[in-house]
């Protein structure tokens, strides 16, 4: 009977991917299931089952069932694909693909493709060669005709598919049963679906808090005219914008290495802000709120900006309102993940990205990168050709990303700086080489340095420097195997989400450190307010006068992950909570007694973790609600963000009553 045989061939292949592949976590350390295996199983034997019931017309055609084999065939060997792919990418990163994660996958595949075949190129073709044997046996075994040939209704096998697929997805999106997730690749996809912004914890007597809404969208208006009015001072506005930099490895914040003594110099006569978080350990979520300074989470599943319905200021927005000359110039592939679409206000401004120039690039695909040299050539030019008007420009550096390659004719003076090629990748990478890798990224730092250095002479030769207000930053972190973990963009630590940030404005500003946390989203309006202008209310950050004010409320430091793992966090200095919603895996640390998250405080019944979920909770489902079909983005602006608990209000014995440190 044919769906009977589709059914027992999607068990059976089910069943010997799912021991196999709980086997190789297994033995590489990590946590695995045996009711993942079930789990899994139950899964090919439902595409198998339904694939049964789908093609089961065509066994009425002549030369029907070899094309209903095929179908069956192809729909087990692309269900088999994901079941490998997805325990590979799990023993690489220690996480199973989400949903996030195939959407990031759909939209640059030969960027990943490439950061597989990585080291495991051989891995790779051995495994296709054998899906191509794999899906030739199944095709076999399903072509081949049964002697018994009673069948049984066809409407009793599509309800039991259905039914069965229903049941999956229900304990899927069911909190209590998802923690079979983290360890099978099926149910971790589909459960990525729901987009789930819940947390659990313990229910206290503190009431939730509100989130303010955003104001109206005629103070847009009310601010435009404020803004034509404006006679304060007008200086240039130059944001540089670096890739993956650590707040940690820049000379003035004690870096051993004198890699950046560009940055350096600037920074000695800048607002220098020690505590500093992006909004994501990913260029296309952190890039934009800086800009915007807006809130990346819009929606449950990976933001490519395809749908923009929704009121927006950029940083060209902003100053061209203020009668400047903008720009935008930038080394990086800007359509990577529509990062280009989001910027696309209608606003007359300059704009160059590594698509706009003919010329040598690096990389491939949708990683082309422009090399830095001459993207300074290509703003200093557009800088000759400027009037008296003030100009705005917007600068990206991009060398810095992986794989930290200097451009043809660049030699860096820390060496050996080349690491085996067949295994120096994005996901992956030798602890053995680690200095070979430290040493590439700083002489990538080093040229990029330079870059910055280039700027700077251009503008004090010409006697702008000093009537230039200057932002430095960088758009995450890096990690160089601190806790085990390398690059970025797979998890909430420091190191990913901690930034530089420097605003250099000498006539006006005096040289200071600044303690204060804040997040990104909090430069826009800090810079406008140092112009004398209030804050575009549009913006979800706030300036940082009233966030030095004793006593003032402060607002959570929010941030998010999308992409191989999925997860939200929040900061209410002294504290950090994380919740990796890929293992349902919460965390909390002390930042001011432990910097380097190393004590894991994390306890459901303590009230500090409580009341900060409260405020994640809090802000996730109102930008999750805004953002809905039936949001007031017609009306309003964004909600503001949700304010810190003030924690002098707790006990002491309620502060300190969290987890006990975990090894």
């Amino acid at each position: 009977m044919w769906c009977t045989r589709s059914f027992q061939v999607g068990a059976g292949l089910g069943l010997v991917l799912a021991v196999l592949g709980q086997g190789i976590v297994a033995w590489m350390g990590q946590d695995a299931g045996a009711a993942a295996v079930l789990v899994s199983t139950g899964v090919f034997a439902l595409v198998g089952l339904l694939g049964g019931v789908l093609t089961s017309p065509w066994l009425h055609l002549r030369g029907g069932r070899p094309v209903a084999a095929g179908l069956v065939t192809a729909g087990l060997t692309l269900t088999a694909a994901h079941h490998v792919m997805a325990t590979g990418v799990r023993v690489l990163t220690g996480a199973l693909p989400t949903f996030s994660g195939l959407e990031m996958f759909l939209a640059s595949p030969s960027q990943f493709f490439h950061a597989a075949l990585v080291g495991h190129r051989a891995e790779v073709y051995s495994l296709g060669m054998s899906a191509l044997v794999v899906a030739a046996l199944l095709f076999l075994l399903l072509i081949r005709r049964s002697a018994t040939q009673r069948p049984y209704p066809p409407a009793l096998l599509a309800a039991v598919g259905l039914g069965g697929g229903a049941v999956l997805f229900v304990l899927a999106t069911t909190p209590g049963f998802r923690s079979v997730g983290d360890s099978c690749p099926e149910l971790t996809l589909l459960s990525s679906f729901g987009g789930d912004t819940s947390a659990s914890a313990r229910k206290g007597a503190r009431p939730p808090p509100s989130v303010p809404p955003g104001p109206p969208l005629s103070a847009g208006e009310a601010w435009l005219a404020s803004a034509r009015a404006w006679k304060g001072p007008r200086p240039n506005v130059l944001l540089i914008l670096l890739e993956s930099v650590p707040a940690h490895h820049l000379g003035y914040a004690g870096y051993s290495r004198a890699a950046t003594p560009n940055i350096d110099r600037l920074a000695s006569r800048s607002l220098r802000f020690r505590h500093v978080w992006s909004t994501a350990p990913a260029s296309s979520y952190s890039q934009m709120a800086l800009l915007s300074s807006l809130l990346p989470r819009r929606r449950p599943w990976l933001e490519q900006y395809e749908q923009i319905n929704y009121p927006r200021m950029l940083f060209h927005d902003t100053f061209h309102s203020l009668g400047y000359g903008t720009a935008t110039v930038s080394s990086q592939n800007e359509n990577w993940q529509g990062m280009r679409r989001f910027q696309n206000t209608g606003t007359p401004t300059f704009y160059r990205d590594s698509n706009d120039h003919p010329g040598p690039h690096m990389g491939e695909g949708d990683e082309r990168k422009l090399p830095d040299h001459l993207t300074v050539d290509v703003f200093l030019e557009w800088l000759r050709e400027q009037s008296k008007a003030p100009w705005a420009a917007y600068v990206n550096f991009q060398r810095t990303h992986f794989p930290y390659a200097l451009p043809p004719g660049f030699t860096g003076r820390h060496q050996p700086s080349e690491p085996n090629p067949s295994t120096f990748g994005f996901l992956h990478y030798p602890r053995e080489e680690l200095e070979v890798v430290l040493n590439r990224y700083d002489n990538a730092l080093e040229y990029v340095d330079a870059q910055v250095g280039r700027l700077l002479s251009h503008l004090e030769a010409s006697g702008q420097l000093d009537d230039t207000l200057i932002i430095l930053s960088s758009d995450h972190g890096e990690h160089f195997y601190e806790g085990g973990r390398i690059t970025h963009g797979k998890s909430l630590t420091d190191i990913q989400l901690r930034v530089p940030l420097l605003i250099h404005w000498p006539r006006r500003v005096a040289s200071r450190d600044v303690d204060v946390p804040l997040s990104q989203l909090d430069v826009m309006p800090t810079v406008l307010e140092l112009l004398g202008l209030e804050p575009h209310p549009s913006f979800q950050g706030r300036p940082l006068t009233e966030l030095e004010r004793p006593g003032a409320p402060h607002p959570g430091i929010f941030f998010t992950l999308h992409g191989l793992r999925l997860g939200d966090g929040v900061v209410c200095w002294p504290w950090k909570l994380t919740l990796d919603r890929s293992s349902h895996h919460y965390e909390l640390y002390n930042l001011e007694e432990d910097p380097g998250e190393v004590r894991d405080l994390y306890s459901p019944e303590a009230p500090i973790p409580a009341a900060l979920l409260q405020v994640l909770t809090a802000q996730l489902e109102a930008q999750l609600a805004y953002h809905s079909p039936q949001g007031p983005r017609h009306e309003r602006y964004a909600p503001r963000q949700v304010h810190c608990p003030d924690w002098s209000t707790f006990a002491s014995g309620q502060r300190l009553q969290v987890g006990a440190s975990k090894p």
